[in-house]
């Protein structure tokens, strides 16, 4: 179990006895309750309140650190990957193997200028064209340069 996962447990146990957790200079957690619409008070009843959100308010700490975030205009459009051809890219890869030995997706769009889906998708390609070969599992797979043969 990890660090956060214990935290969320305890912020649970805490909320699920009707305490606001505070979670340092981050903010405050509650629940949002919502029960049936009734006549007289008496009649409501554990059974018929029910969970309706986890809600979150920001301590003045974080609201004041916040409020200095400078904003500027972000481009026009969706985010889009660099223009270039295959070839290219290619030729960056085949560039930094002569200087490691692995590469993994994140490095490869930093090389391109790809988005992370149009560079594991060539990346890949690569890998049934018999270019690249792959070690490890996703999230931790590496792309490695494919040992040459004695045909090639």
């Amino acid at each position: 179990m990890g660090v956060l996962d214990a935290l969320m447990d305890a912020m649970v146990m805490n909320l699920q006895f009707g305490r606001t957790v505070e979670l340092g200079d981050f903010g405050f957690f509650s629940l949002k309750l919502q029960a049936r619409p009734v006549k007289d008070k008496k009649e409501i009843h554990a059974q018929s309140v029910s969970v309706v959100n986890a809600n979150f308010r920001t301590s003045a700490v974080l609201k004041r650190k916040v409020s200095n975030i400078s904003l500027k205009r972000a481009r026009e459009g969706f985010a889009s990957s660099e223009e270039g051809s295959p070839e290219r890219r290619k030729e960056l890869l085949k560039n930094h193997f002569k200087n490691h030995i692995s590469l993994n997706v994140e490095q490869y769009r930093r090389l391109t200028g790809l988005l992370k889906g149009k560079a594991l998708r060539e990346l890949h390609k690569w890998v049934e064209e018999g270019y690249l070969d792959t070690q490890g599992a996703a999230p931790h797979m590496v792309f490695i340069k494919k040992r040459e043969t004695a045909k090639e």
